[in-house]
């Protein structure tokens, strides 16, 4: 799994998700790739910039993955949006 599988699957689903885990933080993905959060406000409301972390560190180590789609939001472990992946994959002949 990496940044691009996951760009195409909210891009088809038209959907985008945030993955993470409590100790190393999270990043969110949509139909365009990696989305950066933008830290000037935080600098501007805290006087600080925080560290984000790392896409590739993130991916590896991602224990919760959350699909945001119009008003709805769905929870999934890393096996059963793996299952959801995989899935894609074959219906859509990259697997």
């Amino acid at each position: 799994m990496d940044i691009n599988d996951l760009a195409d699957f909210c891009e088809f689903h038209d959907c985008s998700v945030t993955l993470g885990n409590p100790e190393i933080g999270a990043i969110s993905i949509d139909g365009r790739g990696y989305r950066k959060r933008d830290n000037y406000m935080r600098f501007l409301s805290f006087n600080e910039l925080s560290g984000l972390p790392a896409p590739r560190d993130v991916m590896a180590k991602a224990t919760l993955f959350r699909i945001h789609r119009d008003d709805q939001t769905v929870e999934l472990t890393r096996d059963e949006f793996e299952r959801q992946l995989n899935r894609f994959r074959q219906l859509t002949g990259t697997a």
